[in-house]
């Protein structure tokens, strides 16, 4: 037991605060990209995706162009481009569901028995208290919550772009 509160402790401690929080970040978004190619069809989701999109190009042009045919032609698959709606939607939520229980779950661990409310990370300028604390010379600093999303925004973005090109 003891071990464990010196490991927290030194989670707790910058640098190792500032380095860890950005692993998790790192850690989490890569879950998050497994589970969701584990829960959803992403060629389901893109050939729905493309479908809708495509018809509503054209139902759009026939409306602005004045062609009421087309136009006609066009809505009487609304009914079907719905069903695909209602698809690729239970497709979506299927994975937001399981990553949310997930993220939070992990999340809050993370914020209740390891980090809290210090500072985790300095930062060149000054800050809002609500994101951290200011020191006297002009230096502020992060609490987990914004540098988690602050690595998070940054570092799941790029792990996205990177796993779409693999």
């Amino acid at each position: 037991m003891k071990r464990m509160a010196d490991i927290i402790e030194t989670l707790r401690t910058m640098p190792y605060s500032t380095i860890s929080i950005l692993l998790f970040a790192l850690l989490f978004s890569a879950l998050s990209i497994l589970i969701q190619k584990v829960t959803t069809d992403i060629n389901k989701v893109q050939r729905y995706s493309s479908e809708i999109k495509k018809w509503r190009s054209e139902l759009l042009r026939a409306y602005r162009e004045g062609d009421e045919r087309k136009f006609v032609k066009l809505k009487r698959h609304e009914r079907r481009i719905k069903k695909l709606e209602m698809e690729l939607a239970k497709e979506t939520f299927k994975f937001f569901i399981i990553s949310s229980v997930v993220f939070i779950t992990l999340f809050l661990i993370l914020r209740n028995m390891v980090y809290g409310d210090a500072p985790v990370v300095l930062v060149p300028v000054e800050v809002p208290s609500f994101f951290g604390q200011v020191y006297e010379d002009g230096i502020g600093s992060l609490n987990f919550i914004w540098w988690y999303v602050l690595c998070s925004f940054s570092f799941g973005s790029l792990l996205r772009k990177l796993t779409v090109k693999m």
